[in-house]
């Protein structure tokens, strides 16, 4: 996964907060951060564009890190993230703006393979999994031997169809989008075990100016409110 930077000039997201430059910054997980050529996309960014446009900034300069920098970003001044998930240790280490979703982690697989628990799952040949995300960590926390770890969410999906998986540990809603997304009908697919449930959320770093943060939390909440996040949401999962 590749963890992509927005830099914009911060003109008149608050009145304190003028000429302060901002990192807006989003991991490759689809739909709510798309990486394609540099360039972010999806859930997260789109919803991120919104509480930008009233600030009146339009030019953006992009480049691309390493995700395993995401939470040392955290650290530093003026930096927003497009979609992180809130657990309890990071929840001192970010400043939060908005949740986007909640959603449920379970296994990913075709209709007529029935998995109802993590123990049937342990018993399964491979488990495809993203590497080096929450999803892989919670396998390896809890003991499963059969973990295949592929470097994004299009390569699940492929074995899953071709059988070579038989089930991905994955998101009810990132699964979904992928299936829409290759093409291919998500009515042929559930989400079973139903593991636990995570969420998506935007974030600041803790140096980022409490003015700004003040200011995207208070246009999220209007966003909520007139139902234009949960159109952004449903634009991905058609």
């Amino acid at each position: 996964m590749k963890l992509i930077i927005l830099c914009l000039p911060l003109f008149a997201i608050t009145g304190t907060a003028v000429g302060a430059e901002i990192l807006i910054a989003g991991f490759e997980y689809s739909p709510f951060s798309i990486v394609n050529n540099a360039n972010l996309s999806g859930i997260g960014a789109d919803i991120l564009n919104h509480l930008i446009e009233d600030s009146g900034n339009i030019k953006k300069g992009t480049s691309v890190v390493s995700v395993k920098r995401m939470m040392l970003m955290a650290k530093e001044e003026n930096i927003v993230f497009t979609t992180l998930t809130r657990t309890v240790d990071r929840e001192v280490q970010v400043q939060w703006i908005g949740k986007i979703s909640d959603d449920m982690n379970c296994f990913f697989t075709f209709k007529d393979r029935p998995i109802n628990s993590v123990e049937d799952a342990k018993k399964l040949v491979r488990i495809g999994v993203n590497a080096g995300g929450l999803t892989e960590k919670f396998l390896v926390d809890n003991g499963f031997k059969n973990i295949e770890a592929l470097s994004n969410n299009t390569l699940n999906f492929r074995k899953i169809a071709v059988s070579h998986i038989p089930a991905w540990h994955t998101s009810e809603i990132v699964g979904r989008y992928t299936a829409i997304n290759a093409n291919a009908d998500p009515g042929n697919y559930v989400c079973n075990g139903n593991v636990h449930k995570t969420n998506y959320w935007i974030a600041a770093s803790l140096k980022t100016d409490k003015s700004i943060v003040d200011s995207m939390r208070l246009k999220f909440s209007e966003m909520e409110r007139s139902g234009e996040i949960t159109r952004i949401i449903n634009g991905y999962l058609k």
